[in-house]
């Protein structure tokens, strides 16, 4: 798996220092829960990928001790610290990304003494934004994918039908 998605981690690392516009919008759909700005977001990714790639290195340390010694001669202490390392890491960068505000929501303040329209039906913005927080905080408005229901989806081949996938 290491070798999987090492690159990747690799390449989010690289995006972190470089920090382009366009770069943050890719880390914050990966690492941000609802792909949203949080506070000081930069802080928070980097600890989480450092994390994520001190994981890969630990495996490949590993891996260099099973194929380098036999198992007779294989240091204990060097298995143990690495398997700790390998298993810690990305735990810890789990548990962080969940405790640190990029694991959080974040509603934006309104600013309670602006000048806000207010809707035909007499209620204002800000009551309008706040009704739609609460909906979404607790899931009680539909989202897009829930209201497009079809009622008697038909299947469109066989069991092996894998001929027509180029066209």
């Amino acid at each position: 798996m290491c070798l999987y998605q090492h690159p990747k981690r690799i390449y989010h690392l690289a995006l972190l220092l470089r920090w382009r516009p366009e770069d943050v919008l890719k880390l914050r759909k990966v690492y941000c829960k609802n792909g949203t700005y949080k506070p000081h977001e930069w802080a928070h990714m980097m600890v989480v990928v450092a994390l994520l790639n001190i994981n890969c290195f630990a495996q490949y340390a590993l891996c260099g001790l099973n194929l380098g010694y036999k198992r007779s001669e294989r240091p204990a202490i060097g298995v143990g610290i690495c398997i700790s390392v390998a298993i810690g890491a990305p735990a810890i960068a789990g548990i962080y990304s969940m405790l640190s505000p990029i694991g959080k929501d974040y509603e934006t303040e309104l600013d309670e003494e602006a000048q806000l329209p207010v809707t035909a039906d007499g209620s204002s913005r800000a009551d309008l934004c706040r009704r739609q927080s609460f909906e979404k905080r607790f899931s009680f408005a539909l989202r897009d994918e829930e209201r497009n229901v079809v009622s008697r989806p038909l299947w469109s081949g066989g069991i092996l039908d894998i001929w027509d996938i180029g066209g």
